[in-house]
């Protein structure tokens, strides 16, 4: 129980600091409206709503460590795909990730929710069940928190790493070329700069994200291996 709940802690900490992050840096630094942020983040429940159904059959069947170990790695991938985000990527480029963890995700919640539940006595059912239902929500909570704060924090110490690196005079010198003031192109050159460290401090968060995956991918085989079909009625949500 200890190690399932642990899992699935860490792995919503993570998949909720990515879920609150992505919408952030679409509106922020691509221009996108809140609808569009909302129409991409949700590409991801057309894979959710296909794979739930199979995966419950799935869990009856095979090893729950290696369903929730391969979801929780799938997850770590299109994590990690994310680390690599540019400002001019398009709108497939950032969905694909998005889909493809929809797959992914009830190989996530449901059998760790079945081998967390399904690993105490009947009676206990119920307290188990608060128990996890209480870490998942905290753990959500910390994790978007902490993805938040270290994305602002990483920001300014990428945009400071640029500007210690750049040479505006020739970039300025041919905007003003095109008819900018100086101070305008030194004004669009900063929201270049802003931009970047944006993106590069989001892609950072994006692969700690991958790794806590993936961490959490690799302890749940510390759970002794339970009984095909055992169940403790958990569900995915």
């Amino acid at each position: 129980f200890t190690i399932s709940v642990l899992a699935l802690a860490f792995g919503f900490g993570a998949f909720f600091g990515s879920i609150v992050l992505i919408p952030q840096w679409l509106q922020i630094n691509l221009g996108y409206t809140a609808t569009w942020a909302g129409y991409l983040t949700a590409t991801m429940g057309f894979g959710s709503l296909a794979m739930s159904p199979i995966v419950a059959k799935l869990a009856t069947k095979y090893d729950q460590r290696a369903l929730a170990s391969f979801g929780l790695s799938i997850l770590g991938g299109v994590t990690l795909m994310r680390s690599f985000w540019t400002t001019d990527a398009d709108f497939f480029a950032l969905a694909l990730p998005q889909i493809l963890q929809g797959f992914a995700v009830p190989f996530f919640f449901i059998p760790l929710s079945n081998m967390a539940l399904s690993s105490v006595l009947p009676h206990e059912i119920a307290s188990a069940a608060g128990l996890m239902n209480f870490l998942r929500t905290m753990a959500g909570a910390i994790g978007a928190s902490i993805a938040v704060t270290i994305w602002d924090d990483h920001t300014k110490v990428a945009r400071s790493e640029m500007v210690g690196s750049l040479h505006t005079d020739q970039t300025q010198s041919v905007l003003m070329q095109q008819g900018m003031s100086a101070e305008g192109a030194l004004g669009y050159i900063s929201s270049l700069v802003d931009k970047e460290a944006l993106t590069l401090s989001a892609n950072y968060i994006f692969l700690i994200l991958a790794l806590v995956f993936l961490f959490a991918a690799s302890i749940i085989w510390l759970c002794p291996k339970p009984k095909i079909g055992a169940g403790g009625g958990g569900h995915a949500h």
